[in-house]
Protein backbone atom coordinates (compact mmCIF):
# COMPACT_ATOMS: atom_id res chain seq x y z
CA UNK A 1 0.00 0.00 0.00
CA UNK A 2 1.59 3.11 -0.80
CA UNK A 3 2.22 5.88 1.35
CA UNK A 4 -0.48 9.02 1.42
CA UNK A 5 1.42 12.30 0.94
CA UNK A 6 2.04 14.41 3.74
CA UNK A 7 -0.08 17.96 3.00
CA UNK A 8 2.55 20.76 4.32
CA UNK A 9 1.49 22.73 7.08
CA UNK A 10 0.88 26.54 6.24
CA UNK A 11 3.27 28.72 8.29
CA UNK A 12 2.18 30.64 10.83
CA UNK A 13 2.94 34.20 8.66
CA UNK A 14 0.73 32.97 6.05
CA UNK A 15 -2.11 32.03 8.53
CA UNK A 16 -1.90 35.53 10.42
CA UNK A 17 -2.32 37.27 6.67
CA UNK A 18 -5.20 35.58 6.14
CA UNK A 19 -6.66 35.97 8.81
CA UNK A 20 -5.92 39.78 8.68
CA UNK A 21 -7.48 40.01 5.24
CA UNK A 22 -10.57 38.39 6.70
CA UNK A 23 -10.87 40.56 9.82
CA UNK A 24 -10.22 43.66 7.19
CA UNK A 25 -12.63 42.29 4.81
CA UNK A 26 -15.33 41.71 7.93
CA UNK A 27 -14.98 45.18 8.99
CA UNK A 28 -15.43 46.65 6.12
CA UNK A 29 -18.99 44.77 5.28
CA UNK A 30 -19.66 45.96 8.67
CA UNK A 31 -19.31 49.86 7.24
CA UNK A 32 -21.00 49.18 4.36
CA UNK A 33 -24.50 47.96 6.22
CA UNK A 34 -23.79 51.02 8.66
CA UNK A 35 -23.76 53.33 5.56
CA UNK A 36 -26.38 52.39 3.38
CA UNK A 37 -28.67 52.65 6.12
CA UNK A 38 -28.68 56.24 5.99
CA UNK A 39 -28.14 56.77 2.51
CA UNK A 40 -29.87 55.42 -1.13
CA UNK A 41 -28.45 53.17 -3.00
CA UNK A 42 -27.96 55.37 -5.91
CA UNK A 43 -25.80 57.57 -3.85
CA UNK A 44 -22.37 55.58 -4.03
CA UNK A 45 -19.34 56.59 -2.28
CA UNK A 46 -16.68 55.22 -4.70
CA UNK A 47 -13.72 56.48 -2.53
CA UNK A 48 -14.93 53.75 -0.11
CA UNK A 49 -15.07 50.98 -2.56
CA UNK A 50 -11.40 51.42 -3.46
CA UNK A 51 -10.17 52.14 0.12
CA UNK A 52 -11.59 48.21 1.06
CA UNK A 53 -9.63 47.37 -2.49
CA UNK A 54 -6.30 48.83 -1.47
CA UNK A 55 -6.84 47.20 2.22
CA UNK A 56 -7.21 43.64 0.45
CA UNK A 57 -4.63 43.61 -1.45
CA UNK A 58 -2.29 45.29 0.84
CA UNK A 59 -2.69 42.15 3.54
CA UNK A 60 -2.58 39.41 0.43
CA UNK A 61 0.74 40.97 -0.83
CA UNK A 62 2.99 38.32 0.80
CA UNK A 63 0.30 35.55 0.16
CA UNK A 64 0.48 35.90 -3.60
CA UNK A 65 4.25 35.99 -3.51
CA UNK A 66 4.52 32.49 -1.73
CA UNK A 67 0.99 31.16 -3.49
CA UNK A 68 3.25 32.10 -7.27
CA UNK A 69 6.44 29.56 -5.53
CA UNK A 70 4.12 26.94 -4.20
CA UNK A 71 2.77 27.00 -8.00
CA UNK A 72 6.07 26.67 -9.35
CA UNK A 73 7.60 24.39 -7.35
CA UNK A 74 4.62 22.14 -7.41
CA UNK A 75 5.01 22.02 -11.34
CA UNK A 76 8.59 21.39 -11.24
CA UNK A 77 9.70 24.37 -12.77
CA UNK A 78 11.49 27.49 -11.78
CA UNK A 79 9.60 30.82 -12.01
CA UNK A 80 11.04 33.43 -14.35
CA UNK A 81 12.91 36.41 -12.70
CA UNK A 82 11.08 38.77 -15.12
CA UNK A 83 7.54 37.47 -14.13
CA UNK A 84 7.90 37.49 -10.69
CA UNK A 85 9.42 41.16 -10.76
CA UNK A 86 6.46 42.65 -13.62
CA UNK A 87 4.07 41.46 -11.21
CA UNK A 88 5.11 43.15 -7.77
CA UNK A 89 5.50 45.92 -10.67
CA UNK A 90 1.81 45.97 -11.32
CA UNK A 91 0.91 45.20 -7.82
CA UNK A 92 3.08 47.91 -6.32
CA UNK A 93 1.68 50.50 -9.24
CA UNK A 94 -2.06 49.56 -8.27
CA UNK A 95 -1.17 49.64 -4.37
CA UNK A 96 0.12 52.92 -4.53
CA UNK A 97 -2.53 54.85 -6.12
CA UNK A 98 -5.83 52.68 -3.97
CA UNK A 99 -3.36 53.77 -0.92
CA UNK A 100 -3.68 57.79 -1.76
CA UNK A 101 -6.99 56.88 -2.54
CA UNK A 102 -7.44 55.76 1.20
CA UNK A 103 -5.93 58.31 2.99
CA UNK A 104 -6.95 61.46 0.42
CA UNK A 105 -3.64 62.40 -0.50
CA UNK A 106 -2.01 63.46 -3.81
CA UNK A 107 1.60 63.69 -2.79
CA UNK A 108 3.83 60.99 -2.32
CA UNK A 109 7.64 60.97 -0.33
CA UNK A 110 10.74 61.01 -1.67
CA UNK A 111 11.08 57.33 -1.43
CA UNK A 112 8.06 56.12 -2.90
CA UNK A 113 8.44 58.64 -5.76
CA UNK A 114 11.82 57.14 -6.69
CA UNK A 115 10.07 53.56 -6.18
CA UNK A 116 7.02 54.48 -8.18
CA UNK A 117 8.99 55.93 -10.73
CA UNK A 118 11.03 52.66 -11.25
CA UNK A 119 8.34 49.99 -11.44
CA UNK A 120 6.86 52.28 -13.78
CA UNK A 121 9.26 52.17 -15.95
CA UNK A 122 9.16 48.82 -15.83
CA UNK A 123 5.68 48.65 -16.12
CA UNK A 124 5.89 50.20 -19.26
CA UNK A 125 8.86 48.34 -21.04
CA UNK A 126 6.29 45.54 -20.88
CA UNK A 127 3.14 44.40 -23.58
CA UNK A 128 -0.14 44.35 -23.21
CA UNK A 129 -0.37 40.40 -22.99
CA UNK A 130 2.57 40.43 -20.22
CA UNK A 131 0.67 42.88 -17.61
CA UNK A 132 -2.44 40.72 -17.99
CA UNK A 133 -0.54 37.33 -17.22
CA UNK A 134 1.53 39.18 -14.01
CA UNK A 135 -1.80 40.61 -12.46
CA UNK A 136 -5.02 39.21 -13.70
CA UNK A 137 -4.48 35.63 -10.87
CA UNK A 138 -2.76 37.64 -8.10
CA UNK A 139 -4.77 41.04 -8.46
CA UNK A 140 -8.02 41.19 -10.61
CA UNK A 141 -9.01 37.58 -9.73
CA UNK A 142 -8.31 38.47 -6.31
CA UNK A 143 -10.46 41.02 -6.15
CA UNK A 144 -13.27 39.61 -8.09
CA UNK A 145 -13.49 36.71 -5.62
CA UNK A 146 -13.63 38.81 -2.74
CA UNK A 147 -16.40 40.87 -3.96
CA UNK A 148 -18.48 38.47 -5.22
CA UNK A 149 -18.30 36.61 -1.24
CA UNK A 150 -19.30 39.81 -0.25
CA UNK A 151 -22.49 39.80 -2.49
CA UNK A 152 -23.35 36.44 -1.80
CA UNK A 153 -23.32 37.29 2.10
CA UNK A 154 -24.77 40.49 2.00
CA UNK A 155 -28.31 41.67 2.02
CA UNK A 156 -29.79 43.60 -1.10
CA UNK A 157 -28.85 46.93 -0.04
CA UNK A 158 -24.69 45.72 0.07
CA UNK A 159 -25.39 44.03 -2.92
CA UNK A 160 -26.16 46.93 -4.80
CA UNK A 161 -22.98 48.83 -3.12
CA UNK A 162 -20.65 45.70 -4.11
CA UNK A 163 -22.09 45.44 -7.80
CA UNK A 164 -20.93 49.42 -7.88
CA UNK A 165 -17.56 48.59 -6.57
CA UNK A 166 -17.29 45.61 -9.25
CA UNK A 167 -17.20 48.79 -12.26
CA UNK A 168 -15.12 50.57 -10.32
CA UNK A 169 -12.62 47.99 -10.08
CA UNK A 170 -13.00 46.78 -13.21
CA UNK A 171 -12.11 50.17 -14.69
CA UNK A 172 -9.26 50.46 -12.16
CA UNK A 173 -7.65 47.43 -13.78
CA UNK A 174 -8.56 47.87 -17.26
CA UNK A 175 -6.36 51.43 -16.38
CA UNK A 176 -3.64 49.53 -14.74
CA UNK A 177 -2.59 47.46 -18.15
CA UNK A 178 -3.39 50.27 -20.71
CA UNK A 179 -2.91 53.98 -18.89
CA UNK A 180 -1.24 53.17 -15.23
CA UNK A 181 -0.21 56.98 -15.37
CA UNK A 182 -3.86 57.79 -15.19
CA UNK A 183 -4.39 56.47 -12.41
CA UNK A 184 -2.86 59.11 -10.27
CA UNK A 185 -4.55 61.21 -12.09
CA UNK A 186 -8.16 60.78 -11.66
CA UNK A 187 -8.50 56.92 -9.77
CA UNK A 188 -12.20 56.77 -10.73
CA UNK A 189 -12.94 55.89 -14.19
CA UNK A 190 -14.83 58.85 -16.16
CA UNK A 191 -16.41 56.10 -18.02
CA UNK A 192 -18.08 54.60 -15.08
CA UNK A 193 -19.07 57.68 -13.44
CA UNK A 194 -20.57 59.20 -16.36
CA UNK A 195 -22.87 55.83 -16.67
CA UNK A 196 -23.94 56.55 -12.96
CA UNK A 197 -25.15 59.80 -13.30
CA UNK A 198 -27.18 59.06 -16.67
CA UNK A 199 -28.77 56.70 -14.54
CA UNK A 200 -29.65 58.93 -11.78
CA UNK A 201 -30.85 61.56 -13.94
CA UNK A 202 -33.21 58.76 -15.71
CA UNK A 203 -34.58 58.38 -12.13
CA UNK A 204 -35.30 61.68 -11.62
CA UNK A 205 -37.15 62.37 -14.27
CA UNK A 206 -39.21 59.01 -13.81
Amino acid sequence: MAALPIRPRPDEGTTRIVRAALISMVAFMLSIATFVQFTQIGIIHDQRCLQFLGRIMCSLSRLFFNHLIAEAVRERATPRKNDLVLGFAGLGIALRALTLLETGRRDMREPSIWELTTQMGMWLNSSWRERFDATYANLFLTGVITLGFMHIRGDEEVRGYVQRAYELFTGFYMRLLMTPWALFINPVPPMVTFVWRRVRRSRRRA
